[in-house]
């Protein structure tokens, strides 16, 4: 079993890695970004699209760390 990323927090932001292992062994780029707004925890997922695969889990974590940023830097997370 993989270890779990820590999520972080970024810009009242929680981001939370969820690598998805795809058949042959490598990783795409997955990740969860949360904000309790009103009471409420929103949450979505997005992956990338490059079609880049990572060998190690603790890679595409840390690549889910950025897609989120920058998601979240250019104002595409409505949440």
């Amino acid at each position: 079993e993989e270890s779990a990323m820590e999520p972080i927090e970024y810009h009242g932001y929680s981001i939370v890695p969820r690598p998805i292992v795809r058949s042959d062994g490598r990783y795409t780029v997955n990740v969860e970004i949360c904000r309790a707004r009103g009471g409420t925890e929103h949450r979505r997922v997005f992956h990338a699209d490059d079609g880049i695969a990572y060998l190690l889990h603790e890679e595409a974590s840390y690549e889910a760390y950025n897609l989120a940023r920058r998601l979240i830097d250019r104002g595409a997370v409505r949440l």
